[in-house]
This record gives structure tokens, sequence and C-alpha cells, in this order.
């Protein structure tokens, strides 16, 4: 009864903080960023509309996942942004729900208690609810797959639990495509690190790679018809390969002037995946021809997608074209933004060297995750916000390490598949 009452406390408040600030913010969403694409996405839906650009075109640009539950919060809230603002509160107590039951995988309940209070209070992500960004459902639905991919690899677990770890991991790529191949390294972890044998590695894997195509494969299928071309997922990736892949290319997010002009036409759905497909083959044209510089730019990419945590606040206020504060205020929290990140890395690198003995199928998965992860945006490109679904893994360690320095050592006694065998 306590861990619900604390539980429940935690998250309400996370809860709290949230709603209160988007309340707040009032932040419009803007076509500067991809914000106000999932929003127009949202209404078209919330009008019984197909799934339509703001230009009333057939699109595939982004997922449909959030833009689905976006828009039944704005046929239910009457198209009011306080129902798309409680919306993403709640994905958030969702994701916080779901990080605990991913955390209880491999700690006892005191450490995941901490891991989900650091998480809750994560400045840059309170600030994350007065945007419309994927990000919550992205993690509420990634967790619960994490946590129940972990529970399958008891020997006594239900055999349906990689299944449906692999449908939630679908659902998941739904919302961030760039989850797309993360199944099969799933599927490998469970071959060659989940301590399974024979038949048992062929269902685990087969339910994750299956479960995820039985959810993902309809929605290319869709993107087909609707659009000519399966994306994959969505006709973004293109275009992001491109800016990390180019002549110009900074590491971080560029102008994408000279993509758009090298392709020609006036149908909006034809440039739309002409674009997608120039910018897969400019850039690898473009990474093959220059290897050196190649090099150099994927360094950059890493560079940017951990520096700083400030991008939230920076999209509520269009990055300063709509201040929410004055100059000095707004410093003072672009500064409680970055010192709560940069502690909370360095005791996630704490907590991964504290835990590097301890065989638990938990934090090798959650680090198979973050590998991934930075893998896949070293390869198209850094920006802040990419570094958003690691923050989770990184309370996870991190709450290795504060239980550890404050003399809680004895309660991190991890409860792993490995361990009960």
């Amino acid at each position: 009864m306590r861990l619900i009452v604390a539980l429940a406390a935690i998250c309400g408040v996370g809860f709290a903080l949230r709603l209160v600030w988007g309340a707040w913010a009032h932040t419009t969403p803007s076509f500067e960023n991809d914000g106000g694409l999932y929003f127009s996405i949202a209404r078209s839906l919330a009008h019984g509309d197909s799934y339509r650009s703001p230009f009333g075109t057939a699109t595939a640009y982004l997922p449909p996942a959030y833009p689905g539950v976006l828009a039944v919060a704005l046929k239910l809230g009457g198209e009011a942004r306080f129902a798309s603002v409680a919306l993403n509160a709640s994905l958030a107590a969702a994701a916080m729900l779901a990080l605990y039951y991913f955390a209880s995988s491999g700690l006892r309940r005191g450490p995941a208690l901490v891991t989900v209070g650091l998480f809750a209070l994560l400045p840059s992500q309170i600030m994350a609810t007065g945007a419309f960004y994927p990000d919550a459902v992205f993690a509420a639905l990634l967790l619960v797959a994490l946590g129940l991919y972990v529970r399958s690899l008891d020997v006594a677990a239900w055999r349906a639990l990689p299944l449906l770890a692999g449908l939630l991991i679908g659902a998941a790529t739904l919302a961030e495509s760039q989850l797309l191949l993360f199944p099969i390294l799933l599927a490998m972890h469970a071959a060659f690190g989940g301590g399974q044998r024979g038949r048992r590695i062929a269902i685990t894997a087969g339910g994750l790679v299956g479960g995820a195509v039985i959810v993902v494969a309809p929605w290319c299928v869709a993107n087909v018809v609707r659009v000519g071309d399966v994306g994959p997922v969505a006709t973004n990736g293109g275009v992001a390969f491109w800016i990390g892949h180019h002549d110009g290319a900074t590491g971080q997010r560029t102008p994408l002037v000279r993509l758009r002009e090298s392709v020609a036409g006036d149908d909006l759905v034809a440039r739309e995946v002409d674009t997608n497909r120039a910018g897969y083959r400019d850039g690898a044209s473009y990474a093959l021809r220059h290897p050196v510089a190649e090099f150099t730019i994927v360094w950059k990419n890493g560079f940017w997608m951990f520096a700083d945590d400030e991008e939230w606040l920076l999209l509520n206020d269009q990055h300063g074209t709509d201040p929410l504060f004055s100059q000095g205020a707004r410093d003072n929290w672009l500064t409680l933004c970055n010192v709560y990140y940069y502690a909370l890395l360095t005791l996630a690198v704490l907590g991964v060297v504290m835990m590097r003995r301890r065989r638990s199928a938990a934090m090798s998965v959650a680090l198979v995750f973050a590998v991934y992860w930075i893998l896949v945006h070293l390869a198209f490109f850094g920006d802040q916000r990419f570094h958003t679904a690691l923050l989770p893994i990184a309370t996870l360690f991190a709450s290795v390490a504060v239980c550890s320095l404050f003399g809680a050592r004895r309660s991190l006694l991890v409860a792993t598949v490995h361990d009960q065998r």
C-alpha cells in the first residue's frame, strides 16, 4: 500500500507540474518546427478528415501515433488548447508509470521509485508539455515493452509476453520511426544475452519481430496507397539523412532549401516522396565521396545530440520569437535545465560503472537501447531533442548512483532473471 501511495504521489506531482506549466506557457504551435505539423495533422483527424498536411494534401511526413491520440483530445475538448496540454501531461504521467514498471524489473522498489522521481522533476520534461511532440507517448510504449521483454526472459514467464512486447515496440515505432530496426537488435539480445536456449529463443525473437511487423506493416502499406511510398514509416527519414550528410552539414539541423530545390514538380505529394528519396540518395553519395568529412560529421552529430538540455524551453518560446520570460529570467531557466541535465548524466555514468559487475537483464537492455538510439542519430544528424528518449534510461542508472551514495546499497540488489535462476 505504501508503494502505491508513494508512486501515486510522485506521478501526481510530476503530472501537476506539467499541467501547470503547459497551461501557463500557452505556447502556440508553429510551423517553424514539427510541433506545428503534428498539431495540424491532429486537427485534420479531429475534423474527420484523412491524414493530411497543412496544405490539405495526403502526407506520410510524420508517423501517426501522436497525431492520432492528440486528435482524440482535440475532438473531446472541442479543440481547446488545454485539451492538448492535458493530454501531454497525462502521457507524461503514463511514461512515469511505465518507467517504474521497467525499472522494477531490474531494481528493488526503493531505487525504482527514485528513478521515477528523478524523471518526474526533470525541468526540460516539465517544459516539454507546452510543445507538441511524441516523446511522452513514445516513452510510455517503449518502457512497458522493455519491461515485458525482461520479464519474458524468465523460464516460467507467459510465452505471449514477447509478442506483447513486440506489439508495443511496433506502436512506439509509429511514434518515433527511428525505432524501426530495434526489434531485430532486441531479438539478438534474447539470443546472445538473454540466457535463453533453443526453442525459447525462437519464440522470443519471433514474438518481438513479428509483433512489431504486425503493427508497423499496415501503416507502411497505407503509405504506399496514399502517397506512393513506404517511407519507411514516415517520409522525413531522407530529409533527416541529408541534413547530416551534405557539404554544408554542421552536425545539427540546417536549412533544407538546397534539397527541396533539387526536386522538381508542382504536385506536393510527389515532391514529398521525391524529396525523401533524394535525401537518402544524395546523402549516401556525399558520404561515399567524402569519408574524411563524414568522420568529422559523426562526431559533430554526437556533440549536438548531447549538448545542453534547453531545447524544450526554446521550443516553447519559438526560439525567442515569442518569449515567455525576460532575458534574465530566461537565462536562469536555461541554466536550471542544463544543471539538472548534466548532473543526471554524471550520476548515470557513475551508475553504469557501479552496475558493471551485476548481471541484470534490465540494465543490459537499457544499455542496448541507449547504444542503438545513439548510433541511429550519429548516422543521421544531431539535435538536443533526440537525447530525450535516453533520459528515462539515464534516470535508471542515476538512481543506482544516488541510492549508493546515500547509503542504500543493500536495497540495490538486482532482481533479474539471471539472478533468480
